[in-house]
């Protein structure tokens, strides 16, 4: 099993994982966001990426306005660097966004152990699905995800879950 909870593993990942490994390191992202626990999630780690795929950083955050004043230091000079604050599913949610030199990259903060949330448990549950369902499933997700289905929709719509995909993907027994 890969241990997820650094970006190390990246390092001997495909050539779009080491990309990705040597964006991050060389913007010190996980450095700077290291009070925040960051941990990667999304498609990447797991070998699923289409174009435009995205890098998602989850962060345990409980003072959005630090978190803010710390990425608009280091990187509110960047190209599409944007912030936003909602609830999703009741949860205080802190999203900032900006253009690395091969990514978009995505930091998402909440007041929630980062590897407590959705984003990472899905990544966790799809990457398990992969290693046991083989390559074929692989290839059917990642088709999916070409002709512009989201990932946990994919992830469903091929083992029939019912319902909303995000909460089912999150009961299906591994």
């Amino acid at each position: 099993m890969i241990d997820f909870s650094t970006i190390t593993y990246l390092k001997q990942g495909d050539s779009l994982q080491r990309q990705a490994y040597l964006e991050l390191t060389q913007l010190k992202l996980f450095e700077v966001l290291a009070p925040y626990k960051p941990v990667l999630a999304g498609t990447i780690p797991i070998g699923i990426a289409v174009s435009g795929s995205d890098l998602v950083v989850c962060c345990e955050c409980y003072d959005a306005q630090a978190l803010l004043k710390t990425m608009k230091e280091r990187y509110g000079g960047s190209i599409g660097f944007t912030t936003k604050h909602y609830l999703q599913g009741g949860v205080p949610t802190t999203l900032i966004q900006f253009f690395g030199n091969h990514f978009l990259i995505e930091v998402f903060a909440q007041p929630v152990p980062s590897k407590l949330q959705n984003g990472y448990r899905h990544m966790i549950i799809e990457h398990q699905l992969l290693v046991t369902k083989g390559d074929d499933f692989r290839k059917k997700v990642i088709e999916l995800k070409q002709k512009g289905v989201k990932t946990e929709p994919a992830f469903a719509q091929i083992l029939g879950l019912e319902g909303n995909p995000y909460q089912a993907l999150l009961h299906y027994p591994i």
